[in-house]
């Protein structure tokens, strides 16, 4: 399948901590995903405002029993990094954090 050079999307995702401490991480690329699921985290992406928010500082303030959340996105335009814990997501943010988790716990072998 051809793709658009546009369309390049690299993304890591992982989510570590929470009760159990189990990480569940994933690595999509515009290869992995079909062109709907492209369309939409392009959409999640943008509708969040993922390249403005700023990157949590976890190393001084951990929170125990939450869910961390590692997320670096690397397009054609920019490569946008995010670590950010549960409470500090953004309800524009949590749509985009779902489609992740979702994808990362569906890829987990």
């Amino acid at each position: 399948m051809h793709r658009d050079p546009d369309d390049y999307i690299l993304i890591d995702f992982e989510r570590s901590g929470g009760f159990t401490g189990i990480p569940v991480k994933v690595i999509l690329s515009d290869q992995l995903l079909s062109k709907d699921e492209l369309m939409e985290i392009h959409r999640l992406i943008d509708s969040s405002d993922f390249v403005r928010l700023k990157e949590e500082d976890v190393t001084d303030n951990p929170k125990p029993d939450q869910f961390l959340y590692k997320i670096t996105v690397e397009t054609p335009f920019y490569r946008h990094s995010l670590v950010i814990y549960e409470q500090q997501i953004t309800p524009d943010l949590r749509p985009l954090i779902r489609f992740l988790s979702g994808k990362a716990i569906r890829y987990k072998k």
